[in-house]
């Protein structure tokens, strides 16, 4: 979950919380020769890794090796990725291979196609142009709120279970929250977005998803516990 704001226009080259990678001739770190996932057939899936592996499988190489925290378009359009075949032929986003970009996984798949590219070399492989997000995490933000003090609150992480209408939907928030904290909420360890993914209601205090858990996923939220004067 990106913790720092993120500029509705990406800068000419990388700067701040954004890495631009495009071609140095664009002012770019480089584009990404984007790495074939050899435990997936036909080619279809491609990982973001730093640096391109000919030889590469999910199911034995350490995954965190692969580049996570992407930009998409919903932070401004032209962040939206760029996607290049082995000659460097750009695949529209319509196109009937019907490719689809993870941003947050750094994972590209071709739903409907098997691809030519081998994947062996860098030039024999799916390129993409992307940014991506360099700046602190939510959670180091409220990390680092709490390091300074945070208005002598204390971060407070809790599982909520007492869901108010039974559809995994609405949750009562605990009597000690602060309402106008600002809230870090993960769905299954993975963070989602306020506004976008869930709202904080005041009366009653309650936390609202805006789609409903279904089970066993889970859900954490940090707050922060109203000080008594």
């Amino acid at each position: 979950m990106f913790g720092q704001p993120i500029p509705s226009i990406p800068p000419m080259a990388s700067a701040g919380v954004v890495k631009k990678w495009y071609p140095v001739a664009e002012e770019g770190d480089g584009l990404i020769h984007m790495t074939c996932d050899r435990s997936v057939g036909g080619n279809k899936t491609w990982v973001a890794l730093e640096n391109h592996a000919g030889n590469w499988s999910s199911g034995s190489a350490d995954i965190s090796q692969v580049l996570k925290g992407f930009i998409g378009p919903k932070y401004g359009k032209q962040y939206l990725v760029k996607v290049f075949d082995g000659d460097d032929n750009e695949i529209p986003q319509l196109d009937t291979s019907d490719w689809t970009f993870d941003y947050s996984s750094g994972v590209l798949v071709f739903n409907s196609a098997t691809r030519s590219e081998s994947g062996a070399t860098p030039m024999d492989s799916i390129k993409i142009k992307v940014y991506q997000y360099v700046g602190k995490s939510a959670a180091e933000m409220i990390e680092a709120g709490s390091a300074a003090g945070a208005g002598g609150r204390e971060r407070v992480r809790a599982s909520l279970t007492g869901m108010k209408d039974g559809s995994n939907q609405v949750y009562r928030l605990p009597d000690d929250c602060d309402a106008t904290a600002h809230y870090e909420v993960q769905v299954n360890g993975i963070g989602v977005e306020p506004v976008t993914d869930f709202i904080v209601g005041t009366d009653p205090l309650e936390l609202t998803l805006k789609v409903a858990l279904t089970a066993p996923e889970k859900l954490d939220v940090v707050y922060y516990p109203v000080v008594s004067s």
